[in-house]
């Protein structure tokens, strides 16, 4: 079975190693684990210099990029201004696998000043430009700024029950997972609770971020990103992809909105969702755009997994004024269902 290494990490008790044993590790390459797993599990860790030992890994123009991006996502769990001071450096490092992750890392602990670079880092025109962009828009969101913060969506249902394709749901499978977590480097992905959902001919897996699933019952108290959703390779592909983000914010009356979004941050589901009786009730739809595909999707979160109670779509799509590919650009998906 394939596994990653933030899989791997999942797997591991940190318990089971000492702070010591896992810098010697980290800085010496003395050890049973590979680096960067032992950097996940001593990021687990409590002690006086876990940010110092962070941002010497994330400072480090001569370590491996892998590492840096490991060491920057670690920083994002730690809010703290010597984590932050840290995360600001990461910016400016000159490697784009570390400047991204410092950029999503600072999408949950950073500040108002910290927009202005993101906005700058989004104009680039590769991964970069589109991991700071969401970074950005999760940034603003948290901090409640005048932001593309996502008003009122309308969305479409599957009106005719007849004309209804069922979308299988299921536990996502270990393999499934894996790659999935690994579509998205630098990002702190668990297996728990994965879901995978076969629609219109597309298998596509949804995985938590770490930090949400870990808030169990009270994610959707503040906005942030909760998971990513991923695809396999197509029949010329290579490589599993991350396809969609997946964000939450509070809403009126103990209540949270849900969003899925492509990777540039245009919404193609969108729903709300309650806490009540141990558990968070959930309902999402297709936004309405020309060629969406109607979608119904109403489940609960029990604090651990994810439970769908309907998952159907539509037969038609919402008809198209303009042709299908205005505006799109080359090799986008912006639909679920496309």
């Amino acid at each position: 079975m394939e596994m990653n290494q933030s899989h791997a990490g999942d797997m591991i008790d940190a318990d089971g190693y000492s702070v010591e044993e896992l810098r010697e590790m980290v800085f010496e390459g003395q050890g049973r684990l590979d680096r960067t797993l032992a950097l996940g599990l001593l990021s687990r860790k409590e002690y006086p210099d876990k940010v110092s030992d962070l941002r010497k890994v994330l400072a480090n123009p001569a370590e491996q990029p892998r590492l840096r991006a490991a060491a920057a996502s670690s920083l994002g769990q730690i809010n703290t201004p010597a984590a932050v001071r840290a995360l600001e450096g990461g910016l400016e490092s000159g490697e784009s696998l570390t400047i991204r992750a410092a950029a999503r890392a600072l999408a949950n602990v950073g500040t108002r000043k910290h927009a202005e670079r993101l906005e700058e880092l989004a104009r680039d025109s590769g991964p970069l430009g589109r991991d700071a962009e969401r970074a950005l828009s999760v940034l603003r969101r948290r901090l409640k700024t005048n932001s593309p913060e996502f008003g009122p969506i309308d969305t479409l249902s599957v009106e005719k029950r007849r004309e209804a394709t069922p979308i299988r749901t299921r536990a996502a499978s270990a393999s499934d997972a894996a790659k999935a977590i690994k579509s998205a480097p630098g990002r702190k992905l668990v297996r728990r609770g994965s879901i995978s959902l076969d629609c219109q001919g597309r298998r596509l897996v949804f995985v938590f971020d770490e930090a949400a699933h870990g808030q169990g019952l009270e994610v959707g108290s503040r906005a942030e990103e909760v998971g990513i959703v991923a695809e396999p390779p197509g029949i010329e592909g290579v490589a599993w992809a991350a396809r969609y983000s997946v964000s939450v914010e509070p809403d009126e009356e103990g209540g949270f909105r849900i969003f899925a979004t492509t990777l540039d941050g245009r919404p193609v589901l969108a729903g709300r969702g309650r806490r009540e009786k141990g558990r968070a009730t959930f309902e999402l739809g297709a936004v309405d755009v020309p060629g969406a595909l109607p979608v119904d999707i109403r489940g609960s979160f029990d604090g651990e997994k994810v439970t769908f109670d309907q998952a159907r779509s539509g037969a038609r799509r919402r008809s198209s004024r303009t042709p299908v590919a205005e505006r799109r650009r080359p090799g986008s998906r912006e639909q679920l269902s496309e």
